[in-house]
């Protein structure tokens, strides 16, 4: 199970470093490798931990454990990741133009984040109230 959570926390490393190359600055950018490698480690470790930690509490608590820390796997690679990111500006065009851009994307990438929370404690509470059903349909069987 841990190395099943770093390969997710990899994954989600690979997804943003891809994404993010697809965002064309109007800046010349330049990148921090210890804030780099900073941001894939702690998106494996909090991946490692959050799948070896859902596997040894498989119960509910377990599982909103295991949710919040797969969550903040995911918010660090994304906020370490562009710490590493550094802008120099080479327009002649005002940079307050470009201030909204990252506040958006702030509050998309909170958003998506609070939907993987929100998609886990659902998922988490479901998979209880079906194992309460199925152990209940066992006791009426008997």
């Amino acid at each position: 199970m841990p190395l099943g959570g770093a390969i997710v926390g990899l994954a989600i490393a690979a997804m943003f470093y891809t994404q993010i190359q697809g965002v064309h600055f109007a800046a010349t950018t330049n990148w921090s490798s210890l804030d780099v490698a900073m941001s894939v480690l702690l998106g494996a470790s909090f991946g490692a931990a959050a799948l070896a930690r859902g596997h040894l509490l498989p119960d509910i608590y377990g599982r909103l454990l295991s949710a919040l820390m797969l969550s903040a796997g995911v918010m660090s690679t994304h906020f370490v990741g562009l710490a590493a990111l550094n802008l120099t500006d080479i327009s002649t065009v005002s940079s307050q133009s470009y201030i909204a851009m990252p506040v958006m994307f702030g509050i998309a990438l909170t958003a998506v984040v609070m939907l993987i929370i929100g998609l886990g404690i659902v998922g988490a509470l479901v998979d209880r109230y079906v194992g309460e059903i199925e152990t209940a349909k066992e006791q009426l069987e008997a």
